[in-house]
């Protein structure tokens, strides 16, 4: 299950960095659909037409908040990377130390019972060269093979202590190992979480931008009706845009719950292919909403030049 785990977070991160590429790609190279055409009409200290200096403020902060956005997610990773390996090798030198002391406690023990075993042996032969009588002798081998048999007892439960020892300390690091995989799949998962949220948070901010800038079309459609003006053309691209900003939308809401339900889900893998269309047609829809929106300001513009013609020939 672990292993399942594992590989899902794995292919879950290389998706997710694909598609980051991908949606970077896609809304940058949108920024010129905030960019309003050049007109005839006078224009600002910033170089642009007059009635539309707010639309490239909003162009401007919107460029400064994905180039932030990319380089604390960058930050982000390093971090995570930077954390989940200082972990590891914190665990690994737990491990080696771990062996290490159960290989020298085990290797003292042997030492010290092979001495005591020749010390023993070195005491019974004094004392049967010293002694003068067969029984004395016999003595001194029957109270050397007790000794021996209690010798041998301790022995065996110092034998079975260091192997408990052992044993425990041997299950202790596979709790521990299953503990740091379980927080490095959390850590992964959070970071792939964070990574998808950027993208997410980056397209649905893109979204809040065209919003703005629509209401701001619809003010002058209004403004251009109040004036006499036709904006047949215009009002129509303008419904066009709300109606693809409104699709993108609720396509980036669908991808934000497919990944939710994938974290909440005991196989994550299976929502992958689900993730990856989503965000996928989250991304080209936000593009379309994009064009629909260059639209409607290109007609705005054909208006309002076309009305600036029309003055000067009077």
């Amino acid at each position: 299950m672990t292993n399942t785990h594992s590989l899902s977070v794995a292919i879950t991160l290389a998706i997710i960095v694909a598609l980051t590429f991908m949606v970077g790609v896609q809304v940058t190279s949108a920024q010129e659909a905030f960019q309003a055409p050049r007109s005839e009409k006078p224009l600002g200290p910033d170089g642009q037409p007059v009635p539309f200096r707010s639309l490239q403020k909003v162009e401007q902060d919107v460029r400064k908040e994905f180039r932030a956005t990319r380089e604390n997610v960058k930050k982000e990773n390093e971090d995570v990377r930077n954390t989940i390996k200082e972990k590891r090798d914190a665990f690994q030198n737990r491990v080696i130390e771990t062996r290490n002391e159960l290989t020298t406690e085990g290797k003292d023990m042997r030492d010290q019972a092979k001495e005591e075993l020749e010390m023993r042996k070195n005491e019974v032969k004094d004392a049967l060269d010293a002694a003068d009588t067969p029984e004395e002798r016999q003595v001194i081998l029957e109270a050397a093979r007790a000794k021996r048999d209690i010798m041998r007892e301790q022995a065996l439960k110092k034998r079975d202590g260091f192997r408990e020892r052992a044993a425990n300390l041997r299950e202790e690091i596979r709790e521990q190992r299953g503990e740091l995989r379980a927080e490095i799949k959390s850590e992964a998962g959070n970071r792939i979480k964070g990574q998808l949220e950027g993208i997410l948070g980056r397209l649905g901010g893109a979204l809040d931008s065209f919003t703005r800038i629509l209401d701001r079309i619809h003010n002058t459609l209004a403004q251009l009706d109040a004036d006499g003006v036709d904006t047949t053309t215009a009002t129509t691209a303008a419904v066009e845009a709300e109606r693809a900003i409104s699709e993108a939308a609720s396509a980036v809401a669908n991808a934000r719950n497919i990944f939710t339900d994938a974290l909440e889900s005991d196989a994550p893998r299976e929502y992958l292919d689900s993730i990856k269309k989503a965000v996928r047609s989250a991304a080209e829809l936000v593009k379309e909403a994009h064009s629909a929106l260059k639209d409607a300001t290109r007609a705005i513009q054909d208006i309002t030049n076309s009305t600036d013609g029309s003055e000067e020939t009077e």
